[in-house]
This record gives structure tokens, sequence and C-alpha cells, in this order.
């Protein structure tokens, strides 16, 4: 009895040591070792792979800060299969270098290596749109238009759009040049601190504020026109019309601006983001969320 108990002791220890003793597997060419507690594994690969001059692949995905570098990180990277995917969720340009190849060569490939690029709304549409519809007062609508004087461009009025130009029928006015937004600022600041009255004439539609105690005038347009980027880094600029309004409260002037075709520009700038990454790339852009995006 006292040997049968010996030897199942020594089959039980050899089973044991065998057990807890690590395991060695090849997997499609990469070593793995696998321990029986928790059965934890070392990918021997990996550790052998940092010893070696270069890496076997290319790994990772590079944020871009704006649609130049986007454009020349693909180019330097993208082969024939590569492709670009665009997330309006977000405004997210997705290039993939090692995409599957597609027609008849069907092939997964790993998605493991590519860059990406938010286009960021741009700090002038943001102020633009921070006052939009918003009163302000004599002074502050002075140091406004003073501010933003370089965003202010001359209508063209042979290549308005409709809409814009529609707009203008509507109002019965006209849009003010770069220097008539300007002296209207400083028509302003030189009265501000005096009581105001508006003149109005039925005939031709002109609008003036007429400051008591003076013979001056300040001759306000319907409309003016300004060209800005709407996505930060982006390398065009797109004219938006605003009409302008303003209100006199016991003598004093307050001001207010509503900009016209908002959407239509930021539509009209992401096509054309799109249609230039298209050109600058030669590559497919298409339109919705890339699965592997890390």
């Amino acid at each position: 009895m006292e040997e049968e108990n010996k030897q199942g002791i020594e089959a039980l220890n050899e089973i044991l040591k065998e057990l807890n003793e690590p395991k060695t597997v090849e997997v499609d060419g990469r070593t793995m070792i696998f321990y029986p507690s928790g059965l934890e594994k070392i990918d021997v690969s990996e550790i052998t792979e940092r010893l070696q001059k270069a890496p076997k692949s290319l790994e990772g995905y590079a944020p871009m800060h704006s649609q130049e570098s986007f454009c020349d990180y693909v180019n330097r990277f993208k082969d024939e299969d590569s492709a670009i995917f665009f997330d309006e969720t977000d405004n997210r340009f997705v290039a993939v270098f090692d995409f599957d190849k597609g027609g008849a060569d069907k092939k997964a490939r790993w998605r493991k290596h590519g860059a990406n690029y938010v286009a960021k709304v741009s700090d002038e549409l943001k102020f633009w749109t921070h006052y939009n519809e918003e009163w302000l007062s004599q002074e502050a609508f002075a140091a406004f238009l003073e501010k933003r004087c370089l965003d202010f461009i001359e209508a063209d009025e042979e290549h308005l759009p409709e809409e814009t130009k529609r707009l203008r029928a509507l109002l019965g006015g006209r849009f003010a040049t770069p220097t008539q937004m300007l002296e209207l600022g400083r028509g302003i600041d030189i009265t501000r601190d005096q009581k105001a009255a508006v003149m109005y004439n039925r005939q031709t539609g002109a609008r003036a504020i007429k400051f008591e105690d003076t013979d001056k005038g300040v001759d306000v347009p319907s409309l003016f026109m300004i060209a800005i980027p709407m996505y930060k880094n982006g390398k065009s600029y797109y004219s938006l019309p605003a009409q302008i309004r303003f209100r006199v409260r016991d003598g004093i002037v307050s001001w207010q601006y509503e900009l016209h075709r908002l959407e239509e520009s930021e539509e009209a700038a992401i096509k054309g983001m799109i249609d230039e990454i298209k050109k600058e790339t030669g590559l497919p852009v298409f339109l919705g969320n890339q699965a592997d995006l890390p």
C-alpha cells in the first residue's frame, strides 16, 4: 500500500511539474511563451524586435494640425490602396495608409498606420458668430468694427450669389465698402456721448443717424460683406453678407448685425476641403466613419 501511495505521489509530482513549466508556442512566425498561472504570456518577438535596427511594420496614427501638413504627410506614406475617410460628426479626416486592397486582388491589411486631421472652426468665425444678432452699444460697436477691419471686403456685385442678390433687393439698400464701415465706426466714436435721432429717406431708402448740437450725421448702409476662413489653418476664405440693424431709444443708439448664408458657407468650406485633399493626395475620400480609428 505504501509503495502504491509513493508511486501515486511521484506521478502527481510529474504532472504538476509539467503543468507549471512554461510552454513555448510558434504562432505565424511569432514566438509566444505561456505561463500556467493565469495563462500569462510573453511575446518574445516584441522583445527581440526592439533589439533590431528597425521595426517590421509601420504603426500609429499621427495627428496633424493643418490641412497642408495632413496632405504632405499622406503623400509621404501613401500607396495605391491607401484611403481617406471624412466623418462629419466631428469634421475629422482619417487617412489609412495600409487600408485593405480592393478590386480583383481583394486582401485585408492591418489598418494600423495612418494620420488624422480635425477641421476646427476658425478664430475669425468664432468671433463673428459670438456677437451675431447681439445688440451692442455705440462704443462697443465702434471698437468691434475697428478690431475686425481686415475682415471687410467690397461686394463683387457681378458675382453675388442669387440669395444674396435677393437679400439686397428685399432690404432695398446697398453694400458698404470697407472704408465706409470704418467711417461708420469713427463717426460713432466721435459723437458717442451725444443724443441721436434717426433720419430716413423713403425715396432712396437711405438711413442716417443725426446727433444733436451738431451738423454731423452718420450714413448707415443696409449690408456689408466679410471674407473669413471657416476652419482653422484651412486654405480658403469665404464671403458672408451681413445685415446692419440699429435702434434709438431715449437718444441712445444700439447696433446689431446678422450674418447670412452661414450654413451654406460652412458646407461649401467642407466640400472645398474634401475636393482639395482629393486633388493634393490623389486618394479617394469616403464620407463615413473609419471603423478602426484608434
